[in-house]
Parts: structure tokens; C-alpha cells; sequence
């Protein structure tokens, strides 16, 4: 299976044909350990501009292990969502293009792009310490308050129900 998607290497964006199992940085510390059927996702987002609620997605790729992704070389972790509590099943890791958390941050205006299933457990980075969930897209309707540090399980009645979210530095 190949994937055409562009990603950044060394500061310079670039269309790359890359062949799923073909490693251009190394995997994460964290090895795929049988994860039963599970997706795992790298995405590439971009801070969010002033005025924005979201930031942009440069780029996102899949695959059936976590051993098999391509990870940024220059661009720090931000935040890994799982699709089950306890930090199982399908995930995404989503990097920051333009560097570690802010104030400003990172913004996810449809939660439902990020994880089909919902979210249920996620871990911070990356100078990220603080999320803020909503139950609309687009940081709309029903707020969560301010959520500090990573989330084993998503609790009070937001477990699958986060319409959209926004992390930044503490």
C-alpha cells in the first residue's frame, strides 16, 4: 500500500511516495505490541493562527502498526489520542509543525477527523499541559473547563463525547 503525502524534512516541505514498513526516522520508544487490528495514525498540524479556532492538518498517515509510521524529524510530539481508555486500541499521534505548546496552542474543530470512534484517553507533549473540551465542533456548545495533564480515561460524560478540543501550555 503507498501513500503520497507530504511531509517536512529538514524545514522544506516535499511530495514523498512512501512505502508502507519504510522507516525515514526512527519508531517511537513505544513498540507496537500486538495490537489486535488496531489503526495508528501520524498527523502533521500547524498552530493555530490568530483569530482560529482550529489548527490546519499539513499532513496524516496510516497505518496497521504503530512500527510501520514515519515520525517528523524536526517537529515535537504534541498530543497522542486513543480511541479506548487505559491508552489501547487505535490512535493518533499528532505533531506540532510549528514547535512546542504555547498559550496559543493547538486546535481540533472536529474531534470526529482525529478518531471515528471517540476519544477516550489521551496523553500531553510537548510543553502541552492543558486541554479544553467542547461538545460541538468548531470550540462551540458545552465546555469541559480546564483539564490539566493526560487522561487515562475521559471523564464526565465527555468519554466519546468530544465534539471538539483545544491544548496549549499551562
Amino acid at each position: 500500500m503507498k501513500f503520497n503525502r507530504l511531509v517536512k524534512l529538514g524545514g522544506v516541505f516535499g511530495a514523498v511516495s512512501l512505502v508502507l514498513g519504510t522507516a525515514l526516522a526512527a519508531p517511537a520508544a513505544a513498540a507496537d505490541a500486538g495490537s489486535g487490528g488496531a489503526r495508528h495514525c501520524v498527523e502533521v498540524v500547524q498552530k493555530k493562527l490568530p483569530g482560529e479556532t482550529a489548527s490546519r492538518v499539513l499532513s496524516r498517515t496510516c497505518a496497521d502498526s504503530a512500527a510501520k509510521l514515519v515520525r517528523p524529524l524536526d517537529d515535537p510530539l504534541i498530543i497522542t489520542f486513543w480511541e479506548d481508555a487505559g491508552y489501547e486500541g487505535d490512535h493518533v499521534e499528532a505533531y506540532g509543525d510549528s514547535g512546542p505548546c504555547d498559550a496559543a496552542g493547538y486546535g481540533f474543530n472536529d474531534m470526529s477527523d482525529i478518531l471515528d470512534g471517540g476519544t477516550s484517553s489521551y496523553k500531553l507533549a510537548g510543553g502541552c499541559t492543558v486541554a479544553e473540551y467542547f461538545s460541538d465542533t468548531y470550540l462551540e456548545g458545552s465546555f469541559s473547563g480546564l483539564i490539566y495533564g493526560d487522561q487515562s480515561i475521559v471523564t464526565g460524560g465527555w468519554n466519546d463525547n468530544i465534539g471538539s478540543m483545544s491544548i496549549h501550555a499551562g
